[in-house]
């Protein structure tokens, strides 16, 4: 996008200085022409930092319009994972094998048969929260835990 130096968005249907430039300049035209009649491209800075992108918002800086960095927004917690992106998870956060230890272990035999069978995950679902608990995960924890699985 084209600004000029107050941040206004150019529109290249308005006159600057009584001439009506084409809007082809946006792209024809080198840093320093645009900047010679008071307009400027918006850029986003060569390195990001982690965890920032450009926003929408723009800044004048030095000597041209930046992009507003913002934070990134944190990954969508899926609803449901198949199972095989689940364990590869666990895998993956080192404690797959304990999980398993556990579930061969455990009192409630339907949670055994869910663990073995199940085909898909679902966040919501009882023995995922309860395997978290027996796991000391919080809810954050697993949240992280589908995040990855879903990557996969």
């Amino acid at each position: 996008m084209i600004f000029f130096r107050d941040l206004t968005r150019w529109d290249p249907t308005v006159r600057i200085d009584g001439v009506l430039y084409p809007a082809s300049i946006a792209w024809l035209w080198s840093d320093a022409e645009m900047a010679a009649i008071g307009l400027y491209r918006a850029k986003a800075p060569s390195v990001l930092p982690d965890g920032k992108q450009p926003g929408p918002a723009v800044e004048w800086a030095g000597e041209g319009v930046r992009y507003v960095l913002e934070d990134i927004p944190p990954a969508p917690i899926p609803s449901e994972v198949s199972a095989a992106q689940a364990k590869l998870a666990l895998d993956q956060a080192e404690i797959l094998d304990d999980v398993e230890a556990m579930i061969a272990a455990h009192p409630v035999r339907a949670v055994q048969i869910w663990f073995a069978d199940a085909n898909n995950w679902q966040r919501g679902h009882p023995y995922v929260s309860a395997l978290g608990l027996e796991m000391a995960l919080d809810e954050q924890a697993i949240d992280t835990l589908f995040v990855a699985a879903e990557r996969f």
